[in-house]
């Protein structure tokens, strides 16, 4: 129990740290922590005119491997289908959009953009 704590507050910093990144690059937030029946986006946002739909993946040290790895087809295909329910609840027609993976290792923050 007490590494899922650790894990869940390490995540909450990550994602914080995530915020305030993409709001000195320009971003809005718009959520986060969006749950839909399907699954969760950690980070829904506006780059422009363009949806974004962020997940953050956090790592306190390189050693078990990099955020993105973790983000594979199936996590993707939840976070595409947590998206159409975002933009269907909201009433948000034809928008443009893109998945991002912010990954936080330490104090590092390496922003992949349009990773499908």
């Amino acid at each position: 129990m007490r590494i899922k704590t650790h894990n869940l507050i390490e995540g909450q910093k990550g994602e914080s740290k995530a915020v305030d990144y993409l709001k000195s690059i320009g971003y809005k937030i718009l959520e986060r922590n969006y749950k839909s029946l399907i699954g969760e986006i950690d980070i829904v946002a506006l780059d422009n005119d363009r949806y974004v739909f962020v997940e953050v993946k956090t790592r306190t040290t390189g050693v078990k491997g990099l955020g993105r790895e973790v983000v594979n087809a199936h996590k993707l295909r939840m976070i595409k289908n947590s998206a159409l329910s975002y933009l269907k609840y909201n009433r948000i027609d034809n928008p443009k959009m893109r998945f991002d993976i912010v990954e936080i290792t330490g104090d590092n923050i390496n922003h992949i953009q349009a990773v499908c």
